[in-house]
This record gives C-alpha cells, sequence and structure tokens, in this order.
C-alpha cells in the first residue's frame, strides 16, 4: 500500500507539472504532459483545475516530507 500511495504521489506532482499547473516557472518552453511539449508564450493563462492540482500536489509533498526524514520529494 506504501509503494501504490507513492507512485500516486509522484503522478499527481508529474501531473501538476502540465502547462495550465506551473505557477511558479518562467521559461520559455513547457512541457505538457498530458499533450505535447510546446513553445506557447500565451502559456501564462492558467487553468483553475491545474493550479488547484498543483497546490494540492504541493501541499502533500510538503506533508510527505514533515512525515518522513528519510525520502524527501
Amino acid at each position: 500500500m506504501d509503494k501504490i500511495c507513492r507512485w500516486l504521489l509522484l503522478l499527481g506532482l508529474l501531473c501538476a507539472c502540465t502547462c495550465g499547473g506551473r505557477t511558479e516557472c518562467a521559461h520559455k518552453g513547457k512541457i505538457t504532459l498530458l499533450t505535447n511539449i510546446h513553445d506557447d508564450m500565451a502559456c501564462e493563462d492558467l487553468s483553475k483545475l491545474g493550479v488547484l492540482t498543483y497546490e494540492a500536489a504541493k501541499y502533500f509533498a510538503e506533508a510527505h516530507n514533515n512525515k518522513t526524514d528519510s525520502f524527501k520529494i
């Protein structure tokens, strides 16, 4: 069960790194894991779902890092 939770957490973090979910990056090229790699300069328009997913993944990573000393995300 612990391995499944780690994989789901990792998957959630990767999915949060989509164009709509990245709020802390200012790079020109962004990777959208669900579609493709693109250089979209108008990619600053954030979707609410992407931001919510990103914030949830960030919260879970912080909670996990606070509980464990050996495996940090």
